[in-house]
This record gives C-alpha cells, sequence and structure tokens, in this order.
C-alpha cells in the first residue's frame, strides 16, 4: 500500500487543532466558537480518508 501525504496530514493537522483547543481551554479560561468550529470541520475533512485508515490498519 502507497503511502499518502493528504491522509497523514490530515490527522497531523487534528491533533495540532486539538492541542490548540487544549491550550486556549487552560490558558484562556474557554474555547470561542470558531474553534469548536474549526475542530469540527477537520474532523469532517479527516473523515473522507477513512477507507484509506482502514486499508492501512488492516494490514
Amino acid at each position: 500500500m502507497k503511502k499518502h501525504i493528504l491522509p497523514i496530514g490530515s490527522l497531523i493537522l487534528v491533533i495540532v487543532v486539538i492541542g490548540y483547543l487544549l491550550y486556549q481551554h487552560f490558558e484562556k479560561g474557554g474555547v470561542t466558537g470558531d474553534g469548536w468550529g474549526t475542530l469540527v470541520m477537520i474532523i469532517g475533512l479527516n473523515m473522507i480518508h477513512t477507507p484509506y485508515w482502514k486499508e492501512y490498519f488492516k494490514k
């Protein structure tokens, strides 16, 4: 199976956004609605790559 850059990049982006939201929660005392919206959009984008991850973990 060939490794693709987009699914891996999407996964890294989800991790970065979650890290930023945790930072914002603990340092600034709350997460804005835009932050939650960004997380939902990034998770939705990552769902496009579900067949790739199923094939990857099937090995």
